[in-house]
């Protein structure tokens, strides 16, 4: 019969072949030059870490540099515990590679500039370690990690694919609840990363029976017997088998034999399945005074030195060594390499130790532990608070402020917000002046921590900040909180309220004297509190934000005058009090037309937002650079907007920052543009995903869903719309985000045209109008023209649609917008080809030509070969025509734009007779009758004919009246005859 000791891990991968294989070909492809990332679930004891061992095993036998980090019970509340010990365990040699500096320190986290330079640094250095051979991370047990180490190992995952890096990551997938931080984050690390995914299950019958087969000889009737009270004990779950196997070798019940082994009577040894009644007889034979040790170790952790286990236990290092012999020799314990810690060999046996001891000596011994802790010559404020709140110790407030501001300084604001959540309920009960204030400092710093994940928890701290800085007389504070409690608002909805609330904030700290401005000062300057913009300049962004651009550019101007003018003692400082400014009048400056000063704008927010190490800002700034200035204005400059969507896109791709953003999203647009129309449908779906009001991209996005549009998907761009307008058509100017909102006007202005409801149309250009009229904003007044120039061809009324498509024109001139002139153009080329003026379409049709090609935008060129064939049809060229027409439907089949398709097959079906004349068709019917005759004998209602041609449907009825009238029939069915007959079209008729 095997040793059991032997067989572990190994015994536990029965069943796990095809696991095994998949593993194994990630191994080959790390080797080969491309990473993976493996996501390894399962309950407690189903054989997660036994199946990674094997696999590290083999990685480090086929050359690969193999690092481990381990999570454990109560680290979920410590900074990037996975990570620290991770690096607790790497190799040091003379020539290992240097540890990222906030590793630098083994056992502890340092103090890093920005979570963006942690990340940045953890990414070199892995690029580093991967340059000298493949390297292979194994992480276990990420369900008790905190929410810092799970953002940097989200991070690192998206990079594993570029490097000879393989990730491997174990987890208990039965303790996950939508609450649960990883929950979230395997759904982003799927979308994201697209890792590997192993699920594995408890061993079904025929593993067991297979597993007995190979390890113990016994007779078919005894195996039998073995395998069944296996499966009824142990439900297949490998662990369960190992320990149970273990008691019936002890007990004497399973036994080595010369001729075979043998089996007895397993109904007197019913074992029930609770793991500490398995465990607890081989802990028993060790004796009371062994086991009373052990429940010390179990409530340490999983892990510990064997210094403090010695201290708490109040015995000797000696004494413990021998304790540690024999359950090494029962396989509880292991001892590490120096000696120096003991770790048990499976989670799931300090858990049944600890569930062992009663809940009232649980806490008596928690108590004690943390006491050790605090006494030490440099006490971790993270674990010492962690035994004290176990405890319901009174000293854990302390320790959990102190862990609080370790968390923050580096970085790890999610697990800062944790510790300052749990502490400050129990400050806030402190009568005393200081701690009073001290306590709304607190509430402030957790308000601004939170604020970018949950800001209806961050509104709540800051409120309570204002009670307690008007409570205490804290003038500083007060308008900084007050501030931010705007910003909440602002973010969550109610932004008339939030900018009230911002202004009144703004106005008080403009009434600061000498003294408080001083005092600020040296508050924000410290490594503890945020170093935040101004409330003066994130104002103005704010007001840019709604449009308010007049009232925008006046405060924005004062502020860089005051910036300019003033004196600060480190030059940074400057730059970064004033980044929100300048985004700000940015934003001002390509609404009123200006790009240059714009760009300008946008440069001086870039460095300032960088001196503050915001790397997602500095992302966001050259996403709407993109948005704002390049694609309206410089469409036509191809590597400038190349270049800005790669450094939009580099930043979201590298930084997980405080606005989590997915790489790929400053491609929309351009996506949009150039054709790639199926790389746009997951962000249209992550659009909806996201939250109602996010400072992200998303909101720079809503024109990207003409795509829907095009596609005959009015459902769904409708759906965006509602998204962004909420009351639609209710919506007051300056409570809600501009850009966003006047593009969905004109998306909605173009879909109600495209259905002939021409009163919703108008009442949604008329709503882009008064918006533009309020703010000031140029950009978007050509845009607006076309859509009035379209609502009145629409109506019948070409002289107004001509006088707006002029003017269409006019504001795409000054300042220059190509892609608005490659549309008012083409727009006047069509109004010129129905009145009949060739020689003004044609070169209206040439321009828009020229301006598709420089800005190299397929789906508009489509659009304007399309209105050229109707131009070659009329001048009876319709060899020209067809090769226009055929060129445009490729484009538009390619793209998925089958709205355009009717309008090209029916003018595909036009066949002058003779080439070089124009087209002559039976009893007078003119090329537009034939138009609609052709789409009446397919089946198109006249509402649909309309949507087809751009023709409102009265036009449509005029036409069918005409083609009665000439063709002399009485219905639609008898008009389709008459065509079938005349060859216009080919088929049956259709029904009326």
């Amino acid at each position: 019969m095997s040793d059991l000791a032997e067989l572990h891990p190994r015994f536990t991968l029965v069943g796990r072949d095809r696991d095994v294989a998949i593993l194994h070909n990630a191994l080959a492809a790390t080797r080969a030059g491309r990473g993976d990332v493996v996501l390894i679930g399962g309950e407690p004891g189903v054989g997660k870490t036994a199946l990674a061992e094997v696999i590290a095993r083999d990685a480090q036998r086929a050359g690969l540099l193999t690092l481990r980090g381990a999570c454990s019970t109560g680290d979920a509340t410590s900074a990037l515990r996975l990570w620290i010990d991770l690096f607790v365990r790497y190799p040091l040699s003379p020539d290992a590679l240097a540890l990222p500096p906030a590793f630098a320190v083994r056992g502890t986290i340092g103090p890093v500039a920005s979570q963006m330079e942690l990340f940045a640094h953890m990414h070199h250095f892995l690029v580093a370690l991967t340059a000298r051979q493949p390297v292979f991370l194994l992480l276990e047990d990420i369900h008790w990690a905190d929410a810092d180490s799970l953002k940097l190992l989200r991070f690192l995952a998206r990079l594993a694919f570029a490097l000879p890096l393989l990730i491997v990551v174990t987890y208990r997938d039965n303790e996950l609840t939508d609450r649960h931080p990883l929950a979230e984050f395997l759904l982003n690390l799927v979308r994201e990363a697209d890792p590997t995914r192993l699920t594995l299950r408890s061993l079904d019958p025929g593993d067991v029976g297979a597993l007995v087969a190979v390890h113990y000889d016994l007779a078919a009737a005894d195996a039998g017997r073995l395998i069944a009270y296996l499966n009824r004990q142990t439900g297949g779950n490998p662990f369960y088998l190992i320990e149970l196997l273990r008691s019936l070798v002890d007990m004497g019940v399973l036994r080595k034999g010369d001729n075979g082994d043998t089996l007895g009577d397993l109904t007197r040894f019913d074992i029930p399945r609770p793991l500490q009644q398995l465990i607890g007889g081989r802990i028993g034979r060790l004796g009371t005074e062994t086991q009373r040790l052990l429940s010390w170790l179990a409530i340490i952790g999983q892990e510990a030195p064997l210094a403090l286990w010695a201290t708490v236990a109040q015995v000797t290092e000696s004494t413990l060594i021998e304790i540690v012999e024999m359950a090494e020799r029962e396989r509880l314990l292991d001892a590490t390499r120096d000696g120096a810690r003991v770790v048990f060999v499976h989670d799931l046996i300090r858990e049944a130790l600890y569930e062992a001891i009663s809940a009232s000596r649980r806490r008596q011994m928690h108590g004690a532990v943390g006491a050790v802790l605090a006494a030490e010559r440099d006490p971790d404020p993270e674990a010492t608070a962690y035994h004290f709140q176990r405890a319901g110790d009174a000293r854990a407030v302390r320790w959990l402020v102190a862990a609080g501001w370790k968390a923050r300084r580096a970085f790890a604001w999610t697990t800062a917000a944790q510790h300052f959540e749990a502490a400050l309920p129990f400050l806030e009960r402190e009568t005393g002046q200081e701690q009073q204030r001290e306590c709304a400092w607190l509430y402030y710093i957790a308000a601004y921590i939170s604020i970018y994940q949950d800001r209806g928890k961050s509104l709540a701290y800051n409120e309570k900040a204002v009670a307690l800085a008007v409570r205490t007389g804290e003038r500083v504070l007060l308008p900084y909180a007050r501030f931010n409690a705007g910003y909440c608002h602002f973010w969550l909805g109610a932004m008339f309220a939030g900018l009230r609330g911002m202004d009144a904030a703004v106005r008080e700290i403009e009434a600061f004297d000498a003294a408080d401005r001083q005092q600020a000062d040296e508050k924000f300057r410290t490594d503890a509190l945020p170093k935040t913009q101004d409330p003066l300049s994130t104002f103005v962004l704010h007001l840019a934000h709604v449009g308010r651009y007049r009232e925008a550019r006046a405060r924005g101007e004062a502020n860089v005058r005051r910036y300019e003018t003033a004196r600060w003692e480190r030059q940074d400082e400057d730059a970064v009090r004033a980044a929100d400014t300048f985004s700000g009048l940015a934003q001002v400056y390509a609404a009123l037309g200006r790009p240059d000063e714009a760009r300008a704008a946008y440069a001086r927010a870039k460095d300032g937002y960088s001196a503050a190490n915001q790397r997602t800002h500095v992302g966001l700034l050259s996403h709407r650079e993109l948005v704002y200035v390049i694609l309206p204005y410089l469409t036509d400059d191809l590597d400038a907007r190349r270049q800005v969507a790669v450094e939009a896109n580099d930043t979201y791709a590298r930084d997980m920052g405080e606005v989590p953003i997915a790489a790929g999203w400053a491609y929309a647009q351009l996506d949009y543009l150039e054709g790639n129309w199926n790389n746009i449908l997951p962000h249209i779906r992550a659009f909806f995903d996201a939250p109602a009001v996010h400072v992200g991209p998303r909101l720079m996005t809503v024109d990207i869903f003409n795509v829907c549009r095009y596609r005959s998907d009015a459902g769904t761009a409708w759906r965006a719309i509602e998204r962004v307008l909420g009351d639609g058509q209710r919506r007051e100017f300056g409570d809600c985000l501009f850009s966003e909102a006047v593009s969905a006007f004109r998306l909605a202005a173009a879909l109600s045209l495209d259905g002939s409801t021409l009163a919703d149309g108008r009442r949604w250009i008329e709503l882009h109008t008064a918006w533009l009229e309020k703010s000031g904003a140029i950009h978007g007044r050509s845009e607006e023209e076309a859509l009035w120039a379209r609502y009145y061809r629409l109506a019948g009324d070409s002289g107004e649609a001509y006088a707006h498509a002029r003017r269409a024109l006019v504001h795409a001139r000054k300042p220059r917008q190509p892609l608005a002139l490659l549309a008012a153009h083409r727009l006047l080329g069509e109004l010129a080809t129905e009145a009949n003026h060739s020689y003004r379409a044609a070169a209206h049709l040439r321009a828009s030509f020229a301006y598709a090609a420089r800005c190299r935008a397929p789906f508009e060129r489509a659009l304007t070969e399309v209105a050229h064939a109707e131009l070659c049809l009329q001048q009876g060229e319709p060899e020209k025509a067809r090769l226009f027409l055929h060129a445009a439907r490729n484009t538009v089949v390619r793209l998925g734009a089958v709205r355009l398709l009717p309008r090209i097959e029916t003018l595909l079906a036009q066949q002058p007779a003779m080439r070089g004349t124009k087209a002559a068709y039976p009893m007078g019917l003119t090329a537009r009758e034939v138009e609609v005759l052709r789409l009446i004998a397919v089946g198109y209602s006249s509402k649909r004919i309309a949507a087809a041609l751009c023709i409102s449907d009265k036009t449509v009825n005029t036409h069918v009246n005409h083609i009665f009238g000439k063709t002399g029939a009485e219905n639609r069915v008898q008009a389709v005859e008459f065509a079938r007959k005349n060859g216009i079209v080919g088929g049956s008729p259709v029904a009326e």
